[in-house]
């Protein structure tokens, strides 16, 4: 008898399948704490990339307080719930922002994407096969160390760990990566130091954090740029149009368009082909353990 994983692949195989000679880079954006600026950094990058014509997915997966939209000036009518609950497609609820860039409104409210019934999981991976063309999916997660956020940390190829200064938020820094290399040693991580009044000062929690990690986990990170503290990040907030966008000469700008042109100069090893995106949901979601 056909197992429910086996019966998913077989509807996704029928898919018409796009060119496999582009690679699929999966980032998961996190943070241990809020209010360091990870929803809005990843706004920024992923925007920051498409400037570049690479092709951009950004989902907004921030249970509960799901914001993408409002930083770049967009009210949905619909978002993720309305496919897990069968009444639209991604393409329907996927937008358009700026550069091109393509979001998928994320949930705000109790409804999250774990703990999904087979019958949802099959709707949602049979729409995220039409979606493959995208050589970046940034994944902006939640705050915290949640079952929901590990799940996509723990699933995708990069990790992007966004922190400050404060004691408190290096603290919580420091927690999620633990957590995450003691699920997968073999995790990139990268940190990126926000709201800093300097270079070194983002140097400074860079250092910190990783002579931490290598001593009691054995681990490195690596050091992947940081976001200098800007009054324009504040005034592109409240005017919901992204700084990269309405002050691309900013210091702020300056910072991601550094960070964006780190990213792709660097290859991904273990870059994904046809079936990325699902396949990083399978293990999102877990549902091979059905």
């Amino acid at each position: 008898m056909i197992d429910q994983a086996e019966k998913l692949r077989n509807l996704i195989s029928i898919q018409e399948k796009p060119s496999l000679a582009t690679e699929k880079r999966i980032i998961a954006v996190t943070s241990g704490k809020g209010g360091v600026g990870k929803t809005n950094l990843s706004v920024n990058l992923g925007i920051g990339l498409a400037q570049l014509n690479k092709q951009v997915l950004l989902l907004d997966a921030d249970i509960g307080m799901a914001n993408v939209d409002l930083l770049v000036g967009i009210t949905p009518k619909f978002n993720l719930q309305h496919v897990l609950l069968n009444q639209k497609t991604l393409k329907e609820i996927m937008l358009t922002g700026p550069a091109g860039i393509h979001i998928i409104p994320g949930v705000s409210g109790a409804m999250g994407l774990t703990n999904l019934s087979y019958q949802q999981k099959e709707h949602f991976f049979l729409q995220l096969a039409q979606l493959e063309s995208h050589e970046y999916t940034i994944i902006d997660t939640s705050a915290g160390m949640s079952q929901n956020v590990m799940n996509f940390v723990l699933a995708a190829d990069e990790v992007f760990v966004v922190t400050n200064s404060e004691p408190t938020a290096m603290m919580d820094a420091y927690a999620i990566i633990k957590t995450i290399i003691k699920h997968n040693p073999n995790s990139k991580i990268q940190i990126i130091p926000n709201m800093v009044a300097s270079k070194k000062e983002a140097e400074h929690v860079f250092t910190t954090l990783n002579n931490i990690t290598q001593k009691f986990l054995g681990g490195n990170l690596n050091f992947l740029g940081y976001l200098i503290r800007d009054v324009n990040v504040i005034k592109a907030v409240k005017n919901q149009n992204p700084f990269i966008v309405s002050m691309p000469d900013s210091e702020a700008s300056r910072c991601i368009k550094e960070i964006v042109l780190e990213i792709t100069k660097t290859k991904q090893a273990n870059a994904r082909k046809f079936n990325g995106i699902i396949k990083f949901f399978e293990q999102a979601f877990g549902y091979n353990k059905n």
